[in-house]
């Protein structure tokens, strides 16, 4: 059986990623997802680049940045959260 590979248009520019299954309903319900993950990374580039950004927008930026950086061990990234939300703490 093959992949299913999705082709998703974010921006102007064309995405193709395997979603991981060779079953099309897994694929369906897994496009959906990669589609609202494509659009938010490419929101949140936007942000950045436009000069524009706000607190919660540079948080949401570092904290996906965080998440998906593999050469950071679990046990390394809980020290930060727990720096975010005391900074959070305080200023609310």
């Amino acid at each position: 059986m093959r992949m299913v590979f999705a082709r998703i248009g974010v921006k102007g520019k064309l995405i193709r990623r395997s979603l991981k299954t060779p079953v099309r309903s897994v694929a369906k319900l897994r496009l959906g997802d990669l589609e609202r993950e494509e659009r938010q990374k490419a929101e949140h580039a936007t942000a950045c680049v436009g000069g524009k950004m706000t607190f919660g927008d540079a948080l949401a930026v570092y904290r996906q940045r965080l998440q998906g950086d593999a050469s950071l061990k679990p046990r390394t990234k809980e020290p930060r959260e727990e720096r975010i939300r005391a900074l959070l703490k305080t200023c609310l």
